[in-house]
């Protein structure tokens, strides 16, 4: 698997992506540079598998994926149904934007896919403060106690 390497010609380390075979630079510091590949490539969910805790493809080829293997479908078809939204929140209609593979943060604008849960089919793309209410509606019986604890407390 690709991992940080020293490059003489360069003088400074490296990654490439396994992937798509593009090469992010680093600086002459090891620790920096596992700084700046943060903003390239995904941290490992296993780490010690590989040596320098990354994933092995960039961000941006992981997101071309993410949607396939979680829900079956490409980002493409992500993209075209938020743009179907208007680029907008499906239930609140705040603007929100996809930021998986941008090597940004999740924030409150991100573009959440909102599925069900048991058959992960799609149900479309919400802000974080809907896909969270979403996923607290999905469980049986918190709504009656989230009324229940509101009215207590009146």
């Amino acid at each position: 698997m690709p991992s940080i390497y020293w490059s003489v010609r360069l003088n400074r380390y490296m990654k490439k992506c396994g992937r798509c075979k593009t090469a992010f630079e680093g600086s002459k510091d090891y620790e920096e540079t596992e700084r700046i590949m943060d903003n390239h490539f995904c941290r490992s969910h296993q780490p010690g598998k590989q040596e320098d805790n990354f994933q092995a493809w960039c961000r941006t080829c992981n997101s071309s994926l993410h949607y396939f293997y979680k829900f079956g479908i490409t980002k493409e078809t992500a993209e075209a149904k938020l743009a179907s939204q208007g680029g907008l929140c499906d239930i609140c209609r705040s603007a929100i934007v996809i930021m998986i593979g941008t090597g940004q943060k999740i924030y409150e604008n991100a573009a959440l896919l909102d599925h069900e849960h048991n058959s992960n089919k799609v149900r479309g793309f919400l802000c974080a403060k809907c896909n969270a209410l979403m996923g607290a509606l999905d469980t049986e019986g918190w709504l009656q106690k989230a009324f229940a604890y509101r009215h207590k407390y009146r």
